[in-house]
């Protein structure tokens, strides 16, 4: 194809394209507004879906590290025969340090509510109740 009728035919098509419909490519604003409109819905249905799923993935993780400690609770006292509150009602504090030391539990254990590593002086209470023990976390 030559030069010159490469240029005709451009031309040719020049002329069928009118210079309005070339500027029509964009959206207005009436649609712009419409998408706006169509993600602040979504977005009011989807953030306290996120949140929730959020909030309570925090409280799964804080019960399982309380497992976690009372599990090597448990361990402890498999060391610890003699130091068990024996009797109905009697109890026995095991601090986080005292797991931590004898390597029941790793002290980087991180509580998932404050993101910092449990204190060391997070005490586990075991309560005898009737022969069997009860464990409770007090900070």
């Amino acid at each position: 194809m030559s030069n010159l009728s490469f240029l005709l035919s451009l031309i040719a098509i020049s002329d069928k394209i009118k210079i309005g419909d070339i500027m029509k490519k964009g959206f207005s604003l009436v649609e712009l507004l419409g998408v706006i409109v169509i993600l602040g819905i979504v977005a009011l249905i989807v953030v306290p879906t996120v949140d929730r799923f959020i909030t309570r993935s925090d409280e799964v993780a804080y019960e399982s590290a309380k497992r976690t400690i009372i599990d090597s609770t448990k361990n402890w006292e498999a060391d610890h025969v003699n130091e068990l509150p024996r009797f109905h009602g009697d109890s026995y504090e095991v601090y986080f340090d005292q797991l931590v030391q004898g390597n029941y539990v790793r002290r980087d254990l991180i509580n998932p509510k404050t993101d910092e590593p449990f204190p060391g002086d997070l005490r586990v209470i075991i309560t005898n109740v009737n022969g069997s023990h009860k464990y409770e976390i007090e900070y």
